[in-house]
């Protein structure tokens, strides 16, 4: 039984010291490298080296003598958050009460953002972002409007200049500096109208409003003709269907979305089955409106009478069979105008026609009345120009032949 318990005593000894030799020979952690070497108060910093272990346990990495909270820990990669209160200087893991070499970390401080010019506008507004702590430089930095990264085209450590993202929506800006986010400052994005087509029409006639930011779906959105409210027919986050409500007059046509109203474009309304059109390759787009009797045409483009294709503004409804156009000319604007009267068969730009009306000189003085005349059973055309409505300077029959836009070339002048 002596002998028994001897032996039993030198196994356990010799176990011990196995076990503190084993231990006085593990290789101590070791740091290696250290990504990004710079950051504020919460920003990730990766740790890359050896001997951390498999896992934590009771081991620590501290940032010039402050513990860090760790995210993930391998033998050879920690990820540690820079903690409150740490100042620069060594990172430092210990594992296994053996402590490593320590890599210098410079805490710096987080970006602040302390104003936003403008605070509200439609994507592609270019935004200022005044505050502190941006850095120098873009670099892997970043700005978000309530999630939407965005593209600088500026930036100091002072100040940021950026557009507003396509697909931003109305919420905070935050820029991502030194691993960690501003705090957030909010802009609100503008619904925006870029076009109405068709711009000017009598009311029920279908107009597609583009834009942005109209939201996915109508909602408690409105639309509104110079204040009328429409009733749309279909709505996405670009583009709206809408007919022109009933009580609509000329006057800018506008979106409400999210809670704000977008900018305003002119929407002509005309008198019933009255509509414009841009004929042919014009340039400019033209527009027509209507007021108290007299209609107003702007419109850009060569000519009424090219051979090949015309191109003009053209306010206008539908003839079928016979039928008569009586205008009074009022005015022209300066420079190289053609203004009148026209019958054509189509919109086309190669489409045969007749006009009569004031060419030439423009900023003429007087007025002066046109008229048209369309006889549909033998396609001929009479036209007329003079001081009065009745009256005619050698009225003129022409045949509209094969595909000649033009039967009379020398165009009649009166004034009033």
């Amino acid at each position: 039984m002596h002998l028994f318990n001897r032996k039993s005593i030198l196994i356990l000894v010799g176990c011990l010291v196995l076990l503190f030799a084993r231990e006085a020979h593990a290789a101590p952690p070791s740091i290696t490298g250290l990504s990004p070497t710079s950051g504020a108060v919460g920003a990730s910093v990766t740790i890359t080296g050896t001997n951390f272990g498999s896992t934590q346990g009771t081991s620590t990495v501290k940032f010039n003598g402050t513990t860090a909270t760790t995210t993930s820990w391998s033998a050879t990669s920690i990820v540690a958050r820079v903690p409150t209160g740490a100042t620069t200087g060594n990172v430092v893991v210990t594992v296994s009460n053996h402590a490593s070499n320590g890599m210098n970390f410079t805490v710096v401080p987080a970006p602040s953002i302390t104003s936003l010019s403008p605070t509200s506008g439609a994507e592609g507004t270019s935004v200022t972002i005044t505050g502190a702590n941006f850095g120098t430089s873009q670099g892997t930095r970043t700005v978000k409007f309530n999630g939407t990264t965005a593209t600088p085209t500026s930036w100091s450590a002072t100040s940021i200049g950026v557009p507003v993202p396509t697909g931003a929506t109305t919420g905070n800006v935050v820029v991502h500096a030194s691993g960690v986010d501003s705090n957030g400052s909010s802009f609100t994005v503008l619904p925006n109208i870029t076009s109405l087509s068709p711009t000017s029409g009598a009311v029920g006639v279908s107009v597609t409003i583009t834009g942005t930011t109209f939201g996915s779906s109508q909602g408690s959105s409105t639309v509104k003709f110079n204040g009328t409210t429409a009733t749309p027919t279909s709505w996405s986050d670009t583009s709206i269907g809408v007919p022109v409500p009933t009580g609509a007059t000329t006057g800018n046509v506008v979106v409400h979305a999210s809670g704000v109203d977008s900018n305003g474009l002119v929407f002509s309304v005309l008198p019933s089955g009255w509509l414009d059109a841009d004929v042919g390759s014009v340039g400019p787009a033209g527009s027509a409106s209507y007021s108290n009797g007299v209609f107003t045409v702007n419109g850009a483009g060569s000519s009424f009478y090219n051979a090949a294709a015309d191109s003009f503004n053209f306010a206008y409804q539908t003839l079928s069979g016979d039928g008569t156009i009586v205008a009074r000319v009022a005015s022209t604007s300066t420079g190289d105008v053609q203004a009148g009267v026209m019958i054509r068969e189509t919109l086309d730009a190669g489409a045969r026609s007749m006009f009569v009306g004031k060419y030439g000189a423009v900023g003429e003085a007087g007025a002066q009345w046109e008229q048209l005349h369309r006889i549909s059973v033998t396609r001929w055309c009479e036209l007329g120009s003079g001081h009065e409505p009745d009256d005619q300077y050698g009225p003129k029959r022409l045949r509209w032949a094969g595909n000649e836009q033009w039967g009379y070339w020398d165009l009649i002048y009166g004034n009033v």
